[in-house]
This record gives C-alpha cells, structure tokens and sequence, in this order.
C-alpha cells in the first residue's frame, strides 16, 4: 500500500507540472549523484560539478576549467556561438537517442545542461522532447 502511495504521489507531482518535487525524479537526482559522485572531472576542461532538479529539469552543472589564454578564447562571441551550436548539437543528439536516458523523453522530463566560466554562466543548454522531432 505505502509503495502506491509513493506512485501516485510521483505521479501527481509529474502531473501537476512541478516535476521537482516527483520522489520519483528525486531518486533519480540522488540515483545520478551517487554514480556520478561530483565533482568529478569529465576532461581536460570540463569539472561536473553537481546535478540536480531546477525549473523541471533534471540539471547537470559544469565548471569550464580554463587557463587564462583559454578563457580570453572562450570569451570572445564567435567562439562561444561555436562551443554553444557543437554543445547543442551533442546535447539533443545524446537526448533524442541515447538509450540510457530514454525514460526522460518517454516521461517528458526535460534535461538542462548549465556551463559556468569562473562563477558566471556562461551557457544555458535545455532539451526536451520536442526537440527529437
């Protein structure tokens, strides 16, 4: 009886719009964090930093981790217009057809990638189903 409770609470969260606050989703969140366990470093330039659920999102948080003549490229428009079209490009990629993250699709759960530059954001990257179309 407890587990239906907790289904259907999950899925009345799912309904209503305020995926945050799904025991669902929140598993998921903690689920992710544990395997990920951040910080952890992705590559050379790429600190994931934490994951969490924002604005009905299942979110991950970078950290670019630049030298300072990396971070005067980074800074300049045409190269962030660049990283940002690559990033959305992989991102939706890796959203629409990843296997491993179906059941964010098939629950339209939307998945927000946030990149920061020192403590500023520097880009803002949010895919959802609609995207896979």
């Amino acid at each position: 009886m407890r587990l239906l409770c907790a289904f259907l609470l999950s899925l009345s969260a799912l309904l209503s719009g305020d995926l945050c606050s799904s025991n669902l989703l929140r598993s998921i969140v903690d689920e992710t964090k544990n395997e990920l366990n951040p910080p952890v470093r992705l590559d050379e330039m790429t600190l994931l930093i934490d994951v969490r659920c924002m604005q009905n999102a299942l979110t991950y948080f970078y950290m670019l981790d630049l030298n300072d003549a990396d971070m005067q490229f980074f800074a300049n428009p045409s190269t962030k217009q660049a990283f940002e079209e690559e990033l959305n490009t992989n991102n939706t990629e890796q959203y629409c057809n990843n296997e491993d993250i179906s059941w964010f699709r098939e629950n339209n759960v939307p998945m927000r990638w946030r990149y920061f530059l020192k403590e500023n954001l520097y880009m803002d990257i949010q895919k959802s189903p609609k995207d896979c179309l």
